[in-house]
Protein backbone atom coordinates (compact mmCIF):
# COMPACT_ATOMS: atom_id res chain seq x y z
CA UNK A 1 0.00 0.00 0.00
CA UNK A 2 1.98 3.54 -0.72
CA UNK A 3 2.53 5.67 2.20
CA UNK A 4 0.16 8.44 1.30
CA UNK A 5 -2.92 6.49 1.67
CA UNK A 6 -1.32 4.67 5.01
CA UNK A 7 -1.16 8.26 6.42
CA UNK A 8 -4.62 9.14 5.15
CA UNK A 9 -6.09 5.83 7.00
CA UNK A 10 -4.06 6.60 10.48
CA UNK A 11 -5.39 10.34 10.41
CA UNK A 12 -9.12 8.91 9.41
CA UNK A 13 -8.62 6.38 12.36
CA UNK A 14 -7.30 8.81 14.88
CA UNK A 15 -10.28 11.59 13.78
CA UNK A 16 -13.08 8.83 14.11
CA UNK A 17 -11.61 8.02 17.76
CA UNK A 18 -11.36 11.03 19.11
CA UNK A 19 -14.78 12.17 17.59
CA UNK A 20 -16.19 8.88 19.87
CA UNK A 21 -14.24 9.95 22.33
CA UNK A 22 -15.42 13.46 22.77
CA UNK A 23 -19.05 12.22 22.39
CA UNK A 24 -18.82 9.98 25.14
CA UNK A 25 -17.70 12.72 27.18
CA UNK A 26 -20.46 15.07 26.41
CA UNK A 27 -22.80 11.88 27.15
CA UNK A 28 -20.66 11.22 30.30
CA UNK A 29 -21.48 14.86 30.95
CA UNK A 30 -25.28 15.47 30.70
CA UNK A 31 -25.78 12.22 32.91
CA UNK A 32 -23.77 13.28 35.32
CA UNK A 33 -25.52 16.90 35.71
CA UNK A 34 -28.87 14.95 35.57
CA UNK A 35 -28.31 13.17 38.85
CA UNK A 36 -28.94 14.29 42.21
CA UNK A 37 -26.39 16.31 43.73
CA UNK A 38 -26.30 17.50 47.27
CA UNK A 39 -25.53 21.45 46.19
CA UNK A 40 -28.68 23.02 46.35
CA UNK A 41 -30.42 23.27 42.78
CA UNK A 42 -30.53 27.05 41.27
CA UNK A 43 -33.47 28.84 42.95
CA UNK A 44 -34.04 26.71 45.47
CA UNK A 45 -35.06 26.87 49.49
CA UNK A 46 -33.10 25.12 51.98
CA UNK A 47 -34.98 24.05 54.95
CA UNK A 48 -32.92 23.15 58.33
CA UNK A 49 -34.21 21.85 61.44
CA UNK A 50 -31.58 22.70 64.16
CA UNK A 51 -34.10 20.72 67.48
CA UNK A 52 -34.32 17.08 64.92
CA UNK A 53 -30.70 18.13 63.21
CA UNK A 54 -31.36 18.06 59.72
CA UNK A 55 -31.72 20.03 56.91
CA UNK A 56 -32.68 19.85 52.99
CA UNK A 57 -33.61 22.03 49.66
CA UNK A 58 -36.76 22.61 47.69
CA UNK A 59 -38.26 24.05 45.23
CA UNK A 60 -39.45 27.84 46.08
CA UNK A 61 -42.60 27.19 44.71
CA UNK A 62 -43.22 24.81 47.51
CA UNK A 63 -44.52 26.21 50.78
CA UNK A 64 -43.19 24.36 54.05
CA UNK A 65 -45.79 23.61 56.45
CA UNK A 66 -45.10 22.57 59.92
CA UNK A 67 -47.52 21.07 62.20
CA UNK A 68 -48.63 23.10 65.60
CA UNK A 69 -49.39 19.42 67.21
CA UNK A 70 -47.03 16.54 65.83
CA UNK A 71 -49.65 14.53 63.68
CA UNK A 72 -48.28 11.75 61.78
CA UNK A 73 -45.92 14.10 60.20
CA UNK A 74 -43.06 16.34 60.83
CA UNK A 75 -43.86 18.56 58.15
CA UNK A 76 -45.36 19.14 54.66
CA UNK A 77 -44.33 20.76 51.50
CA UNK A 78 -47.49 22.00 49.26
CA UNK A 79 -46.90 22.53 45.83
CA UNK A 80 -48.75 25.82 43.97
CA UNK A 81 -51.30 23.48 42.80
CA UNK A 82 -52.07 21.92 46.09
CA UNK A 83 -55.87 21.63 47.53
CA UNK A 84 -57.90 19.83 50.13
CA UNK A 85 -60.92 18.64 48.02
CA UNK A 86 -64.04 16.46 49.73
CA UNK A 87 -64.58 13.14 48.34
CA UNK A 88 -67.08 9.72 49.35
CA UNK A 89 -64.12 9.16 50.97
CA UNK A 90 -63.75 12.22 53.02
CA UNK A 91 -61.29 15.14 52.74
CA UNK A 92 -58.65 14.47 50.55
CA UNK A 93 -54.85 16.42 49.37
CA UNK A 94 -54.97 17.05 46.13
CA UNK A 95 -51.94 18.31 43.50
CA UNK A 96 -48.62 18.33 44.28
CA UNK A 97 -47.28 17.82 48.15
CA UNK A 98 -44.34 15.81 50.42
CA UNK A 99 -44.81 14.62 53.38
CA UNK A 100 -41.50 14.00 55.49
CA UNK A 101 -42.04 11.87 58.74
CA UNK A 102 -40.66 8.95 60.20
CA UNK A 103 -40.22 5.30 60.44
CA UNK A 104 -39.28 3.47 63.09
CA UNK A 105 -38.88 0.05 61.61
CA UNK A 106 -36.89 1.70 58.50
CA UNK A 107 -40.07 0.88 55.87
CA UNK A 108 -42.63 2.73 53.96
CA UNK A 109 -46.07 2.99 56.29
CA UNK A 110 -48.54 1.52 54.21
CA UNK A 111 -52.64 0.70 55.15
CA UNK A 112 -51.59 -3.09 54.02
CA UNK A 113 -48.27 -5.13 54.77
CA UNK A 114 -45.74 -5.20 51.63
CA UNK A 115 -47.73 -2.67 49.42
CA UNK A 116 -44.51 -1.25 48.13
CA UNK A 117 -40.87 -2.90 45.38
CA UNK A 118 -37.78 -0.77 46.46
CA UNK A 119 -36.70 0.88 43.22
CA UNK A 120 -33.18 2.02 43.95
CA UNK A 121 -31.01 2.50 47.08
CA UNK A 122 -27.84 4.27 47.38
CA UNK A 123 -25.56 4.65 50.97
CA UNK A 124 -28.01 5.54 53.30
CA UNK A 125 -31.39 6.54 50.66
CA UNK A 126 -33.69 4.07 49.27
CA UNK A 127 -36.52 4.44 47.12
CA UNK A 128 -39.44 2.79 46.63
CA UNK A 129 -43.05 2.30 44.50
CA UNK A 130 -46.00 2.17 47.05
CA UNK A 131 -49.14 1.10 46.38
CA UNK A 132 -51.72 3.88 47.42
CA UNK A 133 -54.49 0.77 48.17
CA UNK A 134 -57.52 2.78 48.07
CA UNK A 135 -55.88 6.27 46.90
CA UNK A 136 -53.34 7.08 44.29
CA UNK A 137 -49.73 5.43 44.03
CA UNK A 138 -47.16 7.50 44.78
CA UNK A 139 -42.79 7.66 45.83
CA UNK A 140 -41.58 6.77 49.18
CA UNK A 141 -37.49 7.18 50.23
CA UNK A 142 -36.35 6.11 53.87
CA UNK A 143 -33.36 7.75 54.78
CA UNK A 144 -31.03 6.02 57.62
CA UNK A 145 -30.40 8.22 60.90
CA UNK A 146 -28.15 7.40 64.28
CA UNK A 147 -31.04 6.21 65.81
CA UNK A 148 -34.40 5.93 63.74
CA UNK A 149 -35.72 6.64 60.09
CA UNK A 150 -37.03 9.70 57.94
CA UNK A 151 -39.68 8.84 55.41
CA UNK A 152 -39.73 11.54 52.57
CA UNK A 153 -43.56 10.62 50.22
CA UNK A 154 -43.49 11.85 46.91
CA UNK A 155 -47.48 12.47 46.05
CA UNK A 156 -48.32 14.34 42.69
CA UNK A 157 -50.95 14.55 40.20
CA UNK A 158 -48.58 12.70 37.92
CA UNK A 159 -47.93 10.29 40.68
CA UNK A 160 -44.85 11.10 41.35
CA UNK A 161 -42.89 10.11 37.38
CA UNK A 162 -40.97 11.71 35.01
CA UNK A 163 -39.94 14.97 35.94
CA UNK A 164 -42.03 14.76 39.79
CA UNK A 165 -39.87 11.58 40.29
CA UNK A 166 -36.47 13.44 39.17
CA UNK A 167 -37.59 16.48 41.43
CA UNK A 168 -38.09 13.64 44.46
CA UNK A 169 -34.51 12.13 44.07
CA UNK A 170 -32.86 15.69 44.51
CA UNK A 171 -34.87 16.69 47.11
CA UNK A 172 -34.08 13.46 48.97
CA UNK A 173 -30.06 13.55 47.52
CA UNK A 174 -30.26 17.27 49.52
CA UNK A 175 -31.39 15.93 53.07
CA UNK A 176 -28.78 15.91 55.19
CA UNK A 177 -28.25 14.91 59.24
CA UNK A 178 -26.73 17.76 61.40
CA UNK A 179 -25.65 17.60 64.73
CA UNK A 180 -24.36 14.17 64.47
CA UNK A 181 -22.52 13.18 67.50
CA UNK A 182 -19.79 10.62 68.20
CA UNK A 183 -21.64 10.81 72.07
CA UNK A 184 -22.18 7.17 73.82
CA UNK A 185 -25.26 9.12 74.66
CA UNK A 186 -28.77 8.21 72.47
CA UNK A 187 -30.78 10.69 70.65
CA UNK A 188 -33.03 10.53 73.70
CA UNK A 189 -30.63 11.13 76.45
CA UNK A 190 -29.05 14.24 74.68
CA UNK A 191 -32.78 15.61 74.10
CA UNK A 192 -33.78 15.54 77.54
CA UNK A 193 -30.26 16.77 78.71
CA UNK A 194 -30.64 19.46 76.51
CA UNK A 195 -31.70 22.05 79.62
CA UNK A 196 -32.25 24.60 77.10
CA UNK A 197 -34.93 22.62 75.19
CA UNK A 198 -37.17 22.96 78.51
CA UNK A 199 -39.54 25.69 78.76
CA UNK A 200 -41.56 27.37 81.92
CA UNK A 201 -45.15 26.21 81.93
CA UNK A 202 -48.17 28.05 81.29
CA UNK A 203 -50.42 29.32 84.53
CA UNK A 204 -52.84 26.92 83.54
CA UNK A 205 -50.70 23.63 83.57
CA UNK A 206 -48.68 25.22 86.55
CA UNK A 207 -51.92 24.64 88.76
CA UNK A 208 -52.82 21.13 87.04
CA UNK A 209 -49.82 19.94 87.55
CA UNK A 210 -48.93 20.60 91.21
CA UNK A 211 -52.64 19.58 92.14
CA UNK A 212 -51.90 16.40 89.91
CA UNK A 213 -48.31 15.94 91.55
CA UNK A 214 -46.44 17.84 93.71
CA UNK A 215 -49.46 18.83 96.47
CA UNK A 216 -52.09 16.31 96.36
CA UNK A 217 -49.33 13.46 97.81
CA UNK A 218 -47.73 15.84 100.08
CA UNK A 219 -49.62 16.35 103.40
CA UNK A 220 -48.78 19.18 105.78
CA UNK A 221 -46.62 16.57 108.12
CA UNK A 222 -44.88 15.04 105.92
CA UNK A 223 -40.98 16.07 105.28
CA UNK A 224 -41.18 16.90 102.06
CA UNK A 225 -44.16 19.63 102.44
CA UNK A 226 -41.66 23.07 102.50
CA UNK A 227 -40.48 21.42 98.90
CA UNK A 228 -43.77 21.31 97.60
CA UNK A 229 -44.21 24.79 98.71
CA UNK A 230 -41.41 26.04 97.57
CA UNK A 231 -42.11 24.27 93.83
CA UNK A 232 -45.52 25.86 93.98
CA UNK A 233 -44.23 29.50 94.24
CA UNK A 234 -40.84 29.03 92.04
CA UNK A 235 -39.83 27.91 88.17
CA UNK A 236 -41.30 24.81 86.30
CA UNK A 237 -40.22 23.89 83.07
CA UNK A 238 -40.86 21.49 80.80
CA UNK A 239 -39.79 18.94 78.32
CA UNK A 240 -42.40 17.57 76.44
CA UNK A 241 -40.41 14.31 74.26
CA UNK A 242 -42.73 13.33 71.13
CA UNK A 243 -42.43 12.42 67.74
CA UNK A 244 -42.14 15.99 66.91
CA UNK A 245 -38.59 16.89 68.48
CA UNK A 246 -37.64 12.37 69.09
CA UNK A 247 -38.69 10.80 65.42
CA UNK A 248 -39.69 7.21 66.23
CA UNK A 249 -41.23 8.19 69.69
CA UNK A 250 -44.52 5.89 69.54
CA UNK A 251 -45.92 8.14 72.64
CA UNK A 252 -45.47 11.24 74.99
CA UNK A 253 -42.96 11.63 77.54
CA UNK A 254 -42.96 14.42 80.06
CA UNK A 255 -39.63 15.97 81.77
CA UNK A 256 -39.74 18.80 84.35
CA UNK A 257 -37.16 21.06 85.65
CA UNK A 258 -37.33 22.86 88.88
CA UNK A 259 -34.70 24.73 91.72
CA UNK A 260 -33.07 22.38 93.81
CA UNK A 261 -34.66 24.50 97.05
CA UNK A 262 -33.51 21.16 99.61
CA UNK A 263 -30.04 21.27 97.84
CA UNK A 264 -30.72 17.26 97.83
CA UNK A 265 -27.59 15.38 96.54
CA UNK A 266 -28.61 13.19 93.82
CA UNK A 267 -28.58 9.63 95.56
CA UNK A 268 -31.16 11.15 98.22
CA UNK A 269 -33.02 13.04 95.72
CA UNK A 270 -34.00 9.67 93.71
CA UNK A 271 -33.63 7.16 96.52
CA UNK A 272 -36.36 9.15 98.70
CA UNK A 273 -38.56 10.71 96.79
CA UNK A 274 -39.42 8.06 93.97
CA UNK A 275 -41.01 6.35 97.12
CA UNK A 276 -43.42 9.82 97.86
CA UNK A 277 -44.35 9.99 94.35
CA UNK A 278 -44.10 6.91 92.92
CA UNK A 279 -46.51 4.93 90.34
CA UNK A 280 -47.74 4.82 87.14
CA UNK A 281 -48.00 8.26 85.60
CA UNK A 282 -46.78 9.98 89.02
CA UNK A 283 -43.90 12.44 89.39
CA UNK A 284 -40.79 10.45 89.29
CA UNK A 285 -37.27 12.18 90.54
CA UNK A 286 -34.77 11.70 88.06
CA UNK A 287 -31.94 13.60 88.78
CA UNK A 288 -30.44 16.21 91.07
CA UNK A 289 -27.51 18.80 90.31
CA UNK A 290 -26.59 21.10 92.79
CA UNK A 291 -28.74 23.50 91.19
CA UNK A 292 -31.39 22.16 89.73
CA UNK A 293 -34.04 18.89 89.99
CA UNK A 294 -34.88 17.05 86.73
CA UNK A 295 -38.33 15.18 87.39
CA UNK A 296 -40.67 12.76 84.90
CA UNK A 297 -44.08 11.75 84.86
CA UNK A 298 -42.82 8.84 82.50
CA UNK A 299 -40.65 6.52 84.62
CA UNK A 300 -43.30 3.92 85.09
CA UNK A 301 -44.34 1.86 81.46
CA UNK A 302 -47.22 0.25 83.31
CA UNK A 303 -45.34 -3.16 84.57
CA UNK A 304 -47.26 -5.90 82.67
CA UNK A 305 -46.66 -6.21 78.61
CA UNK A 306 -50.10 -5.77 76.72
CA UNK A 307 -50.88 -8.51 74.37
CA UNK A 308 -51.82 -6.25 71.26
CA UNK A 309 -48.56 -5.65 68.75
CA UNK A 310 -49.06 -2.02 68.62
CA UNK A 311 -48.70 -1.62 72.59
CA UNK A 312 -46.40 -4.10 72.87
CA UNK A 313 -44.27 -2.07 70.35
CA UNK A 314 -44.79 1.25 73.04
CA UNK A 315 -44.25 -0.64 76.24
CA UNK A 316 -40.58 -1.90 74.98
CA UNK A 317 -39.76 1.43 73.95
CA UNK A 318 -40.91 2.94 77.40
CA UNK A 319 -38.98 -0.06 79.31
CA UNK A 320 -36.24 1.07 77.35
CA UNK A 321 -36.58 4.97 77.78
CA UNK A 322 -37.22 4.25 81.33
CA UNK A 323 -33.58 2.63 81.72
CA UNK A 324 -31.89 5.43 79.10
CA UNK A 325 -33.62 8.19 81.45
CA UNK A 326 -31.52 6.27 84.51
CA UNK A 327 -28.04 7.29 82.95
CA UNK A 328 -29.06 10.41 80.90
CA UNK A 329 -27.51 12.94 83.28
CA UNK A 330 -24.26 11.41 84.53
Amino acid sequence: MPKKYTLVSILLSIFFVSTLYLLYLQFYKSRSTSLPTNNPVSGWQTYKDEKLGFSFNYPASYKVVVPDAPPAYILMLQGANYAIEGSPLGLQNTGDYYFLSTSSDCKPKTVLANQYKQISSDNNKSFFDVDGYEGPDYKSAIIKGEQFCYEFTCHTETNCVNQHFNEFQDIVSSFELTNQSSSSKTHFQKLISNFELYQEISPEERQRTLSDFWISFISKDNAYYSLAQNILQGSIKKLTVNNRNLPGALKQYSFYLTPNYNQFKNPDFTNSLRDVYGGTQDLFALYAFPDKLIWTTSGNCGGVRPDTAQEKLKFDQCETFAQEMLTAFE
